[in-house]
């Protein structure tokens, strides 16, 4: 069987073969979105769930999820929308972040709209869906609840919770379907109480999916307590099932998705980065840090070192509004890139997009999987990048490789070759033709030259413009903490870390002072440089902020000096010492110093009397030094001397 035809057979059926069937308005709707057939996980959940069954769906990313529970909740609303009072709500969807959630509610309100037309319901528009996220004010949400009756609730843990608790019109009495999408997420981020809370405020006759790209103990758990006699549905992507079919070797991810490493010093990351950039000009990119900071600085250093690249930033310390408008902004882009954090890493279905790129490795190796799985999906090629240092975090390879992530060194590199000689058998260290040796030769100085370059450019930047600098200090502390609190330690070693590259990388004039490396080993900071230019005096670009600063300055070097002359002016007074109170001591503690006091006398009297033995005391020096002071007849010898 070839590839291809293992491929084609692992395609569910068409939308309109399933049973039971799905309804008109659902079937035109999918038509005008272009979706014909339905994907492994579509094709095995629709119908359980359409028929009243739980189900706890493990399936990978990329699957078809969504449409998996949106196309049955529209089949349940519609049998039973018609006995609906206002107020009341039929399903309810959970999400652990606002952006997959927006993007959840995005894809049902056609759907679940399109249904109720069909009824000839009227006010559709408002009374389909509604989105229950955090970032804006929730009487407003309890507001439009009220006023809107929506049918559907689309939401994050938190708002949702919030939102049935103040609201008095809220009646979940008959709600017929929860969804509790990225489940395993929803825990992980510490949600379990909150759902609890929304599960016992639901009717125990609904029905409830949960869905999850991985089951941990807590999903099975979560699952035990809120899900009755749920049906287990395991679906792997359909080109990892073709795969099988076809005799290859299977994994979590799709065989479609390309994945590579690079192996580069901590301080020519951004060069090599910006070259890749480069290269991909073209191309639809995800870019992953590690903070919220880092994201902020190197969206910042980017304008420096590319100035025509066309980057968004994203990430959760981002106003609701920002992150909603960059989300839209780089959706609709045919090229561009996302500079974000993990807050886009999961169930988010950005279409297009050609690269991954792991600037910083998760600290959780599960988020691995998931940042990889924006690319390569619905049965689409996409490849992916991450960068490594030097030091262990090259182990990191070996690492994934035990998960089963079949990932290859980029090519053109030294790891590159030492794969292709193992590959052929060769466990020797082999001898690379000379060719080759200049090449990588080359690339090694070309690096080192890039790297200095980059260093220059950011230090320069830094020096001229008080936002880059303070986004450098901010991205480096928040760097250094986040890179300390790595899942996998025995990789990322924290007393490993470069600081005093990773300064040099971010173009610092001086190291902060940060208690994590105050006694950091002199080998890791010695490569750190200071600029000569008083981080003080260096001014904001923007007037106005500008301004603003100089006038807190003034302000603050005023009642400082008003402190000092109110200091000068106090009468001095002279503290006297407090007399600390004797405490009494118990009779056993009295007893051991008393001990211990008649035995440094006894050692100071026999020092004494071996200094008399020698001449080097008289016997008056002696009395008096063991506290003998009575008068003695005196000696002969004396006498003879008077």
């Amino acid at each position: 069987m070839s590839r291809e035809d293992a491929i084609a057979r692992a395609e569910g059926p068409p939308f309109t073969d399933l049973d039971p069937p799905l309804l008109a308005s659902s079937l035109r709707t999918l038509q005008g979105m272009a979706f014909t057939r339905t994907t492994p996980v579509q094709a095995a959940t629709i119908p359980l769930l359409a028929t009243h069954k739980d189900v706890l769906v493990e399936a990978c990313t990329g699957s078809g999820k969504t449409l998996a529970f949106v196309l049955p909740m529209t089949e349940i609303l519609s049998r039973s929308v018609g006995g609906m009072r206002r107020h009341e709500i039929g399903a309810v969807v959970v999400s652990p972040t606002r952006e997959l959630a927006r993007q959840i509610h995005a894809v049902a309100t056609p759907f679940v709209e399109a249904m109720l037309r069909e009824r000839g319901e009227s006010g559709v528009e408002g009374r389909a869906t509604m989105l229950l996220v955090g970032g804006t004010d929730v009487s407003k949400d309890v507001g439009a609840f009220a006023a809107m009756s929506p049918l559907v609730l689309v939401a994050t843990p938190g708002r949702l919770w919030d939102v049935m608790q103040r609201s008095k019109e809220l009646d979940a009495k008959k709600c017929e379907l929860l969804i509790l999408d990225e489940a395993d997420r929803l825990l992980g981020m510490g949600f379990m109480t909150t759902l609890n809370n929304i599960i016992s405020r639901l009717p125990k006759q609904r029905r409830t999916g949960l869905f999850s790209a991985t089951q941990t103990e807590e999903v099975a758990e979560l699952a035990r307590a809120g899900l009755r006699n749920p049906v287990r549905v395991t679906v792997r992507d359909a080109l990892n099932a073709a795969a099988k079919a076809a005799g290859e070797k299977t994994g979590k991810l799709p065989t479609q998705l390309q994945l590579l490493y690079r192996v580069c010093p901590i301080d020519a990351k951004l060069w090599h980065f910006v070259n890749f950039l480069k290269e991909h000009r073209e191309c639809k990119l995800i870019v992953y840090f590690l903070t919220c900071a880092c994201v902020d600085f190197y969206e910042s250093a980017l304008k420096e070192m590319l100035p025509e690249a066309n980057a968004i930033a994203l990430h959760g310390k981002m106003k609701q509004n920002a992150r909603e408008s960059a989300l839209v902004k780089f959706t609709e882009l045919k090229s561009g890139i996302l500079m974000c954090t993990d807050i886009a890493a999961r169930g988010l279905d950005i279409p297009g997009v050609d690269w991954i790129v792991q600037f910083d490795p998760p600290q959780d190796p599960a988020a691995f999987i998931h940042r990889v799985g924006r690319t390569a999906r619905m049965g689409r090629e996409g490849s992916a990048i991450v960068f490594l240092s030097p030091n262990s975090e090259a182990s990191y390879v070996d690492f994934l490789r035990i998960r089963g992530v079949d990932i290859k060194a980029a090519p053109g590199t030294r790891e590159y070759y030492a794969e292709a000689a193992a590959n052929d058998g060769d466990n020797q260290e082999i001898e690379l033709p000379s060719d080759i040796v200049d090449a990588l030769e080359q690339s090694e100085r070309d690096e080192r030259e890039g790297a200095a370059h980059a260093h220059a450019v950011l230090r320069k930047a830094s020096e001229s413009n008080r936002d880059i600098m303070e986004k450098g200090v901010r991205a480096y502390v928040s760097y250094i903490r986040g890179y300390k609190e790595h899942h996998c330690r025995f990789i990322f070693r924290f007393k490993e870390l470069e600081y005093g590259s990773l300064g040099m990388a971010m173009g610092l004039l001086r190291l902060p002072k940060m208690k994590e490396i105050r006694k950091a080993p002199k080998k890791f900071m010695e490569s750190f440089v200071e600029s000569s230019v008083n981080a003080d005096t260096v001014a904001f670009s923007d007037k106005g902020r500008e301004k603003q600063r100089q006038k807190t300055l003034k302000e603050q070097e005023e009642a400082a000096a008003a402190q000092r002359l109110l200091d000068e002016n106090k009468p001095k007074v002279k503290k006297e010492k407090p007399v600390k109170e004797e405490k009494r001591l118990t009779a056993f503690k009295r007893r051991k110093q008393e001990s211990l006091e008649d035995i440094e006398e006894m050692e100071d009297d026999y020092r004494a009397l071996k200094k008399l033995k020698k001449g080097k005391m008289t016997e008056e020096e002696f009395d008096m030094e063991i506290g003998f002071e009575e008068e003695k007849p005196k000696s002969k010898t004396n006498k003879k001397s008077q």
